[in-house]
Formats: structure tokens, C-alpha cells, sequence
């Protein structure tokens, strides 16, 4: 029913808002990683899952994440991977490298607690890959409620890319994990 829709949509947009304004009135650096870490996952499922499914062709039926199909059919296992590499990679070491390229201190300051110590290297790979799985599951969470509300796009206003959501969807889930971290 489209009552509950709206619901699940209401729900999904204010708690991840929310936590937004909470990473923002930290450090907006904080905000500009989780977004560089987004949209690089999201660019390396689309790019990985082009070029791999055009090269070896789509996954058979029944395969492990065929489910993918019933929610998008353009998604592919080689996307959701591509997704998690890219994101992975991105904050392992792209903002790491950038923040202390912009601000000489800002790597310490990104990466470390109070006392300057680096978290072991294990944490900030499962960091970064659970970031990763997080912005592909927002991305097939606003995808299944478009398909559930028979809508291809959530709006008009950018054609071609699927509507203004399709921009933040990722974020969605992301967010919420990064705000809890930064507690």
C-alpha cells in the first residue's frame, strides 16, 4: 500500500537527516569523506558492473545475488563488488590523502583518537568496507521502494540519472553507521 511507502520513505529520509546534521556540526570534513566514499563506491559499481557484465555477460539464474535483479535489473554481482573496492579504497587511502594534502595535520586528526595512536590497519579496512556495503544497501533499499511504487525514477528533475534521490540514496544507510562511529 502506498501509505506505507511514504512511511518507510518518511522514516528513512528524517533519521538519516538527522544524522547528517549531526556529522555536519562536527566536522564538516567528516560529511565530505562519508560523500567522497559514497559516490565512490556508487561510480565504482556502475563503472565495474558495465564493463564486467557487457565483457562476460550476465549471471545465470539462481545465482548467489540474483536478488539483485528482482530489486534493479541493471544491478550485477560484479557492481557490488566493484562498489565495495572503490569505496574500500577510496577511504583507505584517497581521503586520507587528500585531507592531508588540503591540511598537513588533518590525516592525524581523521584517523587517530585523543592520544595520536593509528587504529590498527584491520579496523580501518572493516570500516571501509562496511561503509561500502552500507551505501549499496541504501542504494537497493530506495531502488525497492521505487519498484514497489511502480516508478522507474523517483523524480524528473534529472533525467537519465534517476530522480534527486538516486543522488543520496547510498548516504542513507552510510550515515547512520558513520554517525555511531563518530559517538
Amino acid at each position: 500500500p502506498p501509505s506505507s511507502h511514504l512511511l518507510l520513505g518518511f522514516i528513512l529520509l528524517t533519521s538519516s537527516m538527522s544524522s547528517w546534521y549531526t556529522v555536519a556540526t562536527i566536522s564538516v570534513k567528516h560529511s565530505v569523506s562519508l560523500l567522497l566514499i559514497v559516490w565512490n563506491c556508487d561510480t565504482g559499481a556502475l563503472v565495474v558492473g558495465r564493463l564486467l557484465s557487457e565483457r562476460n555477460g550476465r549471471e545465470r539464474k539462481g545465482t548467489v545475488l540474483s536478488w539483485l535483479h528482482q530489486i534493479s535489473p541493471s544491478k550485477s554481482i560484479y557492481g557490488f563488488f566493484g562498489g565495495i573496492v572503490f569505496g574500500s579504497l577510496t577511504a583507505m587511502y584517497c581521503i586520507p590523502w587528500v585531507w592531508n594534502f588540503i591540511d598537513k595535520n588533518q590525516y592525524d586528526y581523521y584517523y587517530t583518537n585523543n592520544n595520536n595512536n593509528f587504529p590498527p590497519p584491520s579496523t580501518s579496512v572493516f570500516r571501509a568496507i562496511v561503509l561500502s556495503l552500507s551505501a549499496l544497501l541504501g542504494d537497493l533499499v530506495e531502488s525497492s521502494i521505487k519498484r514497489m511504487c511502480g516508478q522507474k525514477d523517483s523524480s524528473k528533475v534529472l533525467p537519465g540519472h534517476g530522480g534527486i534521490l538516486d543522488r543520496f540514496d547510498s548516504s542513507w544507510v552510510a550515515i547512520i553507521i558513520y554517525q555511531q562511529w563518530l559517538k
